[in-house]
């Protein structure tokens, strides 16, 4: 990362523990999402993820539900950011696909990245991986966000 890069992410990321400790029972708070990697130029990010027992499904895996979260979490941060408003951006579309399991107790990276950037939505993809098995890919997901700062106002 570039040190602005990484001073941006220092700064999302505070907002993000403030805004958890707030809700401290929240599924936004559960999640423990902490930003590894942010790129702006590449726009790119990577989150990390903890997952536990509080996250299962019937199989004892993580529930689906879940894994959405995770994708939507990740794609949103770097749309939030290149929006350059943390709270603005609301989710528009989420697709996840499911590809293997996720083991309860790992830890889960996802790699998100714009592919457009646009005056009113921005479209991002991702995929959740073990950074233990960082070629096994578990989920993808295609992510769509506002991204005009306020209803009506242009970027």
């Amino acid at each position: 990362m570039t040190e602005a890069d990484r001073s941006l992410a220092a700064r999302w990321q505070a907002s993000y523990e403030e805004f958890y400790r707030s809700v401290p029972d929240g599924f936004s708070a559960r999640l423990c999402a902490e930003i590894r990697e942010l790129d702006m130029a590449a726009r790119t990010i990577v989150v990390s993820f903890r997952t536990d027992a509080n996250m299962a499904n019937p199989m004892g895996t993580v529930h689906g539900g879940v894994i959405a979260g995770m994708a939507d979490t990740a794609a949103g941060m770097l749309s939030k950011a290149l929006i350059g408003d943390w709270k603005a951006g609301p989710t528009v579309s989420l697709t996840v696909n499911y590809l293997r399991p996720v083991a309860l107790g790992s830890d889960i990276h996802v790699r998100a990245r714009c592919q457009k950037h646009g005056r009113f939505l921005n479209y991002a993809s991702c995929e959740g991986y073990s950074p233990a098995a960082p070629d096994e890919v578990l989920f993808t997901g295609e992510c769509v966000y506002f991204s005009a700062v306020e209803a009506g106002k242009q970027k």
